[in-house]
């Protein structure tokens, strides 16, 4: 048998080409709009927690140490029951404290 055949174990057929086993590179550019998204929605979060310290301060506590936002707008299941269908979204936007909105 012939030493440069394609069966040799160290060398490679001819029909493969080092170039063809190669990985490509492929640039793709994103869109600008989900970082403009994610920091709409980071903005609204912190618009809404001053809000809920505004209303603590402006109108104190609307029963048990909860805030005003907090008592309109949390996930209460039987005032969602009742058509308060707005509690599905709020609780996503309400924070407990200023540690709570970054960790």
């Amino acid at each position: 048998m012939d030493e440069n055949s394609a069966s040799s174990p160290d060398r490679e057929p001819d029909s493969v080409s080092y170039t063809e086993s190669m990985p490509r590179t492929v640039r793709v550019q994103m869109p600008a709009l989900p970082t403009i998204i994610t920091y709409g929605l980071i903005g609204i979060t912190v618009l809404i927690y001053i809000l809920q310290l505004l209303s603590v301060a402006i109108w104190g506590y609307a029963i048990y140490q909860i805030d005003w936002l907090e008592y309109f707008g949390a996930r209460i299941n039987t005032a969602i029951r009742a058509g308060d269908y707005w509690r599905f979204i709020t609780p996503v936007f309400l924070h407990g404290s200023l540690a709570h909105i970054f960790f």
